[in-house]
């Protein structure tokens, strides 16, 4: 972060002195402290750069402009966005651990996700319109 986390908890949709990547923040804090549904950030962000799964259980990614090496990742469940972290872009972030033999596969999992056109998420997200009336904040 490079301001104070009040500032980007004073956000509100279409403040002009955010730009994209303190916006991604500023909403990455929100879902942090109060529920928000999918569509509220999708109606907020735009499409998110990458996604897995459905709007029941899955992830968004936004790539930060200014941050090559670092992504906002938002975990989702039954529609709403219950998390929100960073992950590394070029180097395994997550893990999978066999049942049977228990090995530990370190893996990237932005390899496995897609982009949102077309996706599962997309297709079970509920409509982004009518949401807070504000358009999303430009890109």
């Amino acid at each position: 972060m490079i301001r104070d986390k009040t500032w980007y908890l004073n956000w509100s949709p279409g403040c002009p002195e955010y730009d994209r990547d303190d916006t991604v923040l500023a909403v990455g804090l929100r879902c942090c402290s109060a529920k928000c549904r999918l569509s509220q950030v999708i109606g907020w962000l735009g499409d998110p750069d990458l996604v897995c799964g459905t709007s029941t259980g899955g992830h968004l990614v936004y790539f930060f402009q200014r941050h090559a090496e670092t992504a906002a990742k938002f975990d989702v469940v039954d529609s709403v966005v219950c998390a929100f972290g960073t992950i590394t872009r070029k180097a395994p972030n997550a893990h999978r651990t066999d049942p049977a033999t228990k090995a530990v596969t370190f893996f990237n999992v932005l390899d496995t996700m897609v982009q949102f056109r077309d996706s599962e998420m997309m297709k079970t997200a509920e409509p982004t319109g009518g949401g807070s009336g504000v358009p999303p904040p430009q890109r």
